[in-house]
């Protein structure tokens, strides 16, 4: 059964003092919770916590009315994500005897609590932190440190932490090898070893936890350390010897009376050279060179205040001193391998400790449960970065073998915290194959010029790209898809932004994001512009704006959902995306779970990569882009020309039927004179009472062919690209089809119906 009281107190003690965590708002996260997660009564796994006592004699209590419980306990969780929780420490007796210190909270003391003497309190929160975390409280009692420690997890109310995170971070590091990691966080996840080399980030986080075991193994190993059996040859004068060995009788009868000569003589020792006593040389040696390289990051990446782990970071530096420069190596000679497997090293006390440590040092991670412990970035920044690789992929899946794919720039900074290089630099490029001409290209974070600064410095700037701008400020979209013409003009350009945040309140019933993301995407079309457009004019970049969010919808409630109806009205909306939908290569193609949502989204971008007609249809019905012409008359619609080919006057029949060439000119009869030329958009070539394609074009104008016909005045159009039908279609069989007639684009497309268009 779940508990789902609005107020609900936690309180953990031993034997000196208490902690008491309060939840005012408990009931809605776990309500929440249960509602994102779609949890049954009946299963509640996702909604529990492991709740475990890491110093002795510590208590748990569920409630004020509930028993005390000692040991591992299985319970229902109470501490999440982005929730406050104002917390109290006092001793159980009030007591001049014990002074209370600080609350730690995973590797650093909490600054949102103030302590007292015999009072700790405050307000936590662990924002988008989730996974393991160990809460500490530092105290005094009768002038000795002690502690009251435990652990538990922190559960997120979006995602399944235990399945989505890990699911999110695979994802992640496929791409970029350590980006999910970083440092002195409040929670951590559990790894496995593997066979893989350590970073120097996860050399640091199994350093932290075996750094104890191995100094306590080598100091044990210097008082007792094992000793082999050794032969010594040494040449002595007969009075130095002790006694007479019986292989030296003969020969000291022959020499006894040169009393200069020296006799050679085998003795046998215990010596410590050992090539177990070499391997602890070299391993700590080897540990003391690495952590000084680490150390430097760690303390780059430390805020000055972290006065603590700063002093720990020294302390383990003179313990290793210490021990690297012990005498007890002063006549240990070089390792030089193990020729044989060694017992000493698999079973002895001290030298079994520090192989199993150094062994640990050396392997990289596996993400399951297992010994090792890392911390990860926030959850937003995970789910930021993952929906960055998702749409990248899915764009790389539907070019498949049409385009190749270029990254510019590194894909990762730093040597020590990875993090991923915004903007330009991290643009991934899908290019044609055969022409070179840029297909489209995915970016992350990237930031427009702005004119409101006038210490813009380009070359330390984020760039969106080089032909965009924001004149007022700048605009920091986090992922930004730009498709491209055949002739490699940028022709669209669509955002998406990752959000890890849910509405409170559901609309039609179901998850949708917030508001303010929303309000965000129209913000972006209105404030993003083309600066490089031939009439130096600036002109709307923007084609849609839509929000990545984890919400828990299937294929068909989104399809009925608010935002997907808005996507197809106005190009602003979202997309629920989150782990789950896992994808599977089947006959080489690209297939989702058909119940996922995610399936919407593959086919939206499928939609505007590959299909010419929903491109030109979706800027059409847009919010007016690339500019907005200002007129007292009103927009006319686009109008498609239907005509036959007068060969008096067009030589190049052949070719304009083909789709091959460049301009037309107009029959005898022409286009009806109250027709607008202007509102004419499209060519369709008619020959043989049917017709395969159509231009679109470039330009019109009236000329004069003097003498050449018998009616010299004539229209010509500039053609431009042809898009062929993939099977003609039959039109107009009567005399009055020979004048050029005009369709508006509604009726065009109702008249070809669903047939697929190939572009030249």
């Amino acid at each position: 059964m779940f508990l789902k009281r609005d107020m609900l107190h936690f309180e953990v003690r031993n034997s000196d003092v208490s902690i008491k965590f309060s939840c005012p708002n408990y009931g809605k996260r776990i309500a929440e919770c249960i509602d994102n997660l779609q949890i049954q009564e009946e299963s509640t796994s996702k909604a529990t916590a492991i709740f475990s006592a890491i110093t002795d004699d510590v208590e748990f209590r569920f409630g004020e009315s509930d028993e005390w419980q000692s040991g591992d306990i299985k319970h229902q969780a109470y501490l999440f994500e982005n929730t406050d929780y104002p917390v109290r420490i006092m001793p159980l007796l009030p007591s001049s005897d014990i002074v209370l210190k600080r609350l730690i909270i995973g590797k650093n003391s909490s600054e949102q609590v103030a302590a007292e003497n015999e009072l700790i309190f405050g307000t936590i929160n662990f924002r988008n932190q989730v996974g393991h975390t160990d809460i500490t409280v530092i105290y005094e009692k009768g002038g000795k440190v002690r502690s009251l420690a435990f652990s538990t997890e922190v559960l997120s109310y979006k995602m399944d932490y235990r399945s989505d995170m890990r699911q999110v971070i695979r994802d992640i590091e496929k791409e970029f090898s350590m980006l999910s990691y970083s440092l002195l966080k409040e929670t951590y996840l559990t790894f496995s070893q593997s066979n893989n080399e350590s970073s120097d980030l996860i050399w640091w986080q199994i350093f932290r936890g075996c750094f104890i075991n191995i100094v306590e193994a080598a100091e044990y190993i210097i008082n007792r350390p094992k000793r082999r059996l050794k032969s010594e040859v040494r040449y002595e004068r007969a009075e130095r010897l002790p006694y007479i060995p019986p292989e030296l009788e003969n020969e000291y009868a022959e020499f006894k009376n040169r009393p200069e000569y020296l006799y050679r003589i085998e003795e046998m020792y215990l010596s410590k050279d050992t090539v177990e006593n070499r391997f602890l040389k070299y391993a700590l040696l080897n540990i003391a060179n690495r952590f000084k390289i680490v150390k430097r990051n760690v303390l780059a990446v430390l805020n000055a205040e972290n006065v603590t782990m700063k002093q720990q970071i020294e302390e383990m530096t003179a313990e290793l001193d210490r021990l690297t420069l012990h005498p007890f190596f002063r006549n240990i000679g070089t390792f030089k391998g193990f020729s044989q497997d060694s017992l000493v090293m698999k079973q002895a006390i001290g030298y079994k400790d520090v192989y199993e440590n150094w062994v640990l040092l050396q392997c990289g991670y596996e993400l399951q449960d297992g010994i090792m412990q890392l911390e990860v970035k926030d959850i937003s920044e995970l789910y930021e970065i993952w929906c960055f690789i998702k749409v990248k992929n899915i764009v790389q899946h539907i070019l498949k073998d049409r385009a190749k794919v270029l990254k510019s720039g590194h894909e990762t900074e730093g040597d020590f915290i990875k993090k991923l290089i915004k903007g330009k630099s991290s643009e991934v490029r899908f290019v044609a194959n055969e022409t070179e001409i840029e297909l489209a290209s995915v970016m992350y974070n990237a930031t427009t010029d702005t004119a409101a600064d006038d210490n813009f410095d380009p070359t330390q700037r984020a760039d969106f790209t080089d032909d965009t701008t924001s004149k007022t400020t700048e605009q920091r979209p986090d992922i930004v898809l730009r498709l491209t013409k055949d002739d490699n003009i940028i022709l669209y350009t669509y955002l998406f932004d990752a959000k890890y945040r849910l509405q409170d309140k559901h609309i039609r019933g179901v998850d949708v994001p917030p508001v303010d993301a929303i309000n965000q995407m129209h913000r972006y079309r209105d404030a993003i512009y083309y600066s490089q457009s031939s009439d130096q004019q600036l002109k709307r970049e923007i084609i849609g704006g839509y929000v990545l969010y984890p919400g828990n919808l299937n294929k068909e409630q989104f399809l009925k959902s608010y935002y997907y109806d808005s996507i197809s009205s106005v190009n602003i909306g979202a997309f629920p995306l989150k782990p789950g939908g896992n994808w599977h290569e089947m006959s080489d193609e690209l297939l989702l779970d058909p119940a996922s949502s995610e399936d919407v989204l593959y086919e939206q971008i499928k939609n505007w990569l590959t299909e010419e007609r929903s491109q030109i249809e979706l800027l059409r019905r847009s919010i007016p882009q690339k500019g907005l012409n200002y007129s007292i008359e009103p927009v006319k619609e686009p109008l498609y020309f239907i005509a036959i080919i007068d060969k008096s006057v067009n030589s190049n029949k052949d070719d304009i039927l083909a789709g091959k060439a460049t301009s037309f000119l107009t029959g005898y009869m022409g286009p009806q004179a109250s027709l607008d030329l202007q509102a004419i958009k499209y060519f369709v070539p008619k020959s043989d009472h049917e017709f395969a394609g159509y231009y679109e074009i470039n330009s019109i104008k009236i000329v004069d062919l003097g003498n050449v016909a018998d009616k010299p005045l004539r229209v010509k159009f500039e053609l431009g690209k042809y898009h062929k039908l993939k099977q003609a279609k039959p039109f107009g069989r009567d005399r009055e089809a020979a004048r050029g007639l005009t369709l508006t684009r509604d009726e065009f497309y109702k008249f070809i119906e669903d047939d697929e268009v190939e572009s030249n």
